[in-house]
């Protein structure tokens, strides 16, 4: 049987600190901003209550504008280029690690490939935009309606 040390514990110190930990959770990262705690004690309570419980969590703001791909795409890129993998204590093991990694990379891939989608659909819509733009400025009504007709039997 393993022999485990247990330091001692006064309920006045565990009761601070579950009290920190409930306004962790309530405020966030906000809360230790000001914390009068030397810089040492701050970072060990965000090692204790905010690494690991971290989640990503985004609410998306619905709206009816149109979506920009490109820009989306840029923006997850950008997320996941940021994102660190870190085997600190009592985290990920070396191969939960490796795995986190193979998949970021493969994610990073998609989304490349996405981004150079996005950007040949919106070259795409310049072009047509600047085609029709052009029609309406040197034809009349009648002669865009031929003219639209012809490419409808090409397609």
């Amino acid at each position: 049987m393993a022999e485990f040390y247990y330091p001692p514990l006064q309920e006045g110190s565990l009761r601070a600190l579950l009290i920190v930990k409930a306004a962790i959770q309530v405020d966030g990262e906000a809360y230790l901003e000001d914390a009068n705690y030397s810089d040492e004690i701050v970072t060990n309570l965000r090692h204790l209550f905010l690494e690991g419980s971290r989640k990503v969590k985004r609410e998306r703001v619905k709206n009816d504008e149109p979506l920009d791909l490109e820009a989306e795409t840029r923006a997850l890129y950008d997320e996941l280029m940021d994102l660190t993998i870190e085997d600190g204590e009592g985290g990920l093991s070396i191969g939960e690690t490796l795995s986190a990694i193979k998949t970021r990379t493969q994610l990073l891939e998609k989304l490349l490939g996405q981004l150079e989608r996005a950007s040949e659909v919106k070259q795409f819509g310049q072009f047509r935009e600047m085609v029709i733009n052009t029609l309406a400025a040197y034809l009349d009504a009648d002669q865009r309606n031929e003219f639209m007709k012809a490419l409808d039997g090409l397609v």
